[in-house]
């Protein structure tokens, strides 16, 4: 997975979080098209579907979530440390079948791209105002 689709996917997420019509809970928000959903807000859920053969970590608050039928993105935290969750992503996603592909490893901030079959995943953590944020995104490779 290139550079520019991961930026393309932060800003589209970006963008969806801010947009939208509430819904009955007044943390959550969801933007629905005929192709795509979107929601955000705090105790949000993992999209349905979403592949059994990808790691998100077990007390992971999901923030966010997108789908289109040739992708899905996921914000969350966690608790863990940026090293802590990069190690566990890593370690996990190999158990389960996916190909680590890059590593961009710094102090703050991780990517971390892999693939399996006809999919792509890139894992972006980050630290940000004491909190670790999480940004997974999930392509099949002919939307690249």
């Amino acid at each position: 997975m290139n550079t520019f689709t991961v930026m393309l996917s932060l800003i589209a997420c970006t963008l969806i979080v801010g947009c939208g019509k509430q819904t009955g809970d007044t943390d959550t928000k969801v933007k629905q098209t005929d192709t795509a959903t979107a929601q955000a807000g705090s105790g949000d859920q993992l999209p349905k579907n979403f592949p059994a053969d990808v790691y998100v970590p077990q007390h992971a608050n999901i923030f966010t979530a997108y789908t289109t039928p040739e992708s899905t993105m996921v914000g969350f935290d966690t608790v863990d440390s940026v090293k802590t969750a990069t190690d566990a992503y890593i370690t996990n996603m190999l158990k389960n079948g996916w190909t680590k592909k890059t590593l961009l490893d710094q102090a703050e901030i991780s990517m971390t791209s892999f693939s399996k079959d006809e999919r792509n995943a890139t894992v972006i953590i980050s630290s940000e105002d004491a909190k670790i944020q999480i940004s997974l995104t999930l392509t099949t490779s002919s939307t690249l």
